[in-house]
């Protein structure tokens, strides 16, 4: 699979007007666009299958204006990991509880991670991470 090399980053208003949109967004759509931000970077590479996966999950749960306001949220999430991998690990922590919680959920990450059709060791790592903590809670 290719890795896309571009610049996440968007300007400040554009960034403002998307995280006010953002945070009008239902419970449901926010969990969905923070599960697809950490899927997509979960090796820290960002591959084109996972984006163009992530685009068929959005389209399939959200209308075509609340679609491109999750997928530029997503973007904005993968700058920000890009550029802090702190925010990324407690966003990922964030996610694990969530998914332990509504395991339901479990089917996103499954998707995007197979849509570039490799099995990374970070996803690998990821799966266990869940089902530890999901035993945890559960048992």
């Amino acid at each position: 699979m290719k890795p896309i090399k571009r610049d996440f980053n968007k300007s400040f208003f554009k960034t403002v007007l998307t995280e006010i949109k953002y945070n009008r967004l239902n419970y449901r759509l926010q969990i969905l666009t923070d599960i697809l931000s950490i899927a997509i970077f979960l090796d820290g590479i960002i591959y084109q299958d996972e984006i163009v996966k992530a685009k068929e999950i959005v389209n399939h749960y959200s209308d075509e204006s609340t679609s491109e306001l999750i997928l530029d949220k997503i973007e904005l999430n993968l700058g920000e990991y890009i550029e802090d991998s702190e925010k990324f690990e407690n966003d990922k922590n964030k996610i694990v509880k969530t998914i332990v919680n509504d395991i339901q959920l479990y089917g996103l990450i499954i998707d995007i991670f197979n849509s570039d059709k490799e099995f990374h060791e970070s996803e690998r790592e990821f799966e266990e991470l869940i089902k530890r903590e999901y035993e945890k809670r559960w048992s």
